[in-house]
């Protein structure tokens, strides 16, 4: 399966930018922080709130990319600016 991270900063069109190249292209988008919306019940800004570092952030929300790395689907998937980093 091919996956196609796209990485950045908020508000540079990502989002846009990854449902546009999906469509053309016949993969399925993913918008990494709606998933973690749907994986935790909960908006972003609440499930941030709730870690004391970025880093307990990131090592909690890793779970969600390795679902979607593990869906046997061409994707394309916008991401935070770190795309989890280390995690």
């Amino acid at each position: 399966m091919i996956k196609i991270y796209l990485a950045g900063v908020t508000c540079i069109g990502k989002t846009t930018i990854g449902k546009l190249l999906a469509r053309e292209i016949g993969f399925t988008f993913y918008d990494f922080d709606k998933e973690i919306e749907k994986y935790f019940d909960s908006p972003i800004e609440y499930i941030q709130e709730k870690f004391f570092s970025i880093y307990e952030y990131r090592k909690e929300t890793k779970v969600v990319l390795g679902e979607l790395i593990k869906k046997k689907e061409n994707s394309v998937i916008a991401l935070c600016p770190s795309g989890l980093r280390d995690n």
